[in-house]
């Protein structure tokens, strides 16, 4: 039996290992990498096409939030720091109804300024359908994946950033 169990200990040990990439890192992205950056209200272009999801699901206040995860030492306001970033919602596509209406998409394009000069650009997107055994989800629900996941991207993109950037699917 201890022979069993170790062998199941060496083998999970050893599967583990090998399933986590070189160099990968546990920590958030960005996390204590970015200088404080100020991320004004997020706004949705006048084309976006997002009809309801712009209603009922707070995606511009979603996205901050999780950018906010990833990159504590980003925080709200309006301006007045060295660093900030733009962030605007451009298009939307999801119905609602769910995972029952077909894929739920969200595309997003920054600026990052320093001292007035800009230092970097990029346009991002997520698409999700909800995914097998993914529970029986609403729009929002969807669209907030979708949030996060740019999030994530654009908090990964701000630790080096560079002009006309494409993030997540793009």
């Amino acid at each position: 039996m201890f022979r069993v169990s170790l062998v199941l200990t060496v083998g999970s040990a050893l599967l583990l290992g090998a399933c986590k990439k070189d160099g990968a890192s546990t920590e958030t992205p960005g996390a204590g990498a970015i200088p404080p950056t100020v991320v004004p209200a997020v706004a949705y272009a006048p084309d976006a096409g997002a009809g309801k999801v712009e209603e009922e699901c707070d995606l511009q206040s979603k996205i901050p939030e999780y950018f906010y995860e990833y990159a504590p030492s980003a925080v709200p306001g309006s301006g007045g720091s060295a660093r900030v970033l733009q962030i605007e919602i451009v298009n939307v596509i999801g119905q609602g109804g769910g995972m029952y209406t077909g894929p739920k998409q969200l595309t997003v394009q920054g600026t990052l300024t320093e001292n007035g000069q800009v230092v970097g650009t990029f346009k991002g997107r997520r698409t999700t359908t909800g995914g097998a055994f993914g529970g029986y989800k609403g729009t929002c629900s969807l669209m907030e994946r979708n949030a996060k996941a740019v999030a994530r991207d654009i908090s990964e993109w701000i630790t080096s950033p560079s002009m006309d950037a494409l993030l997540g699917e793009l």
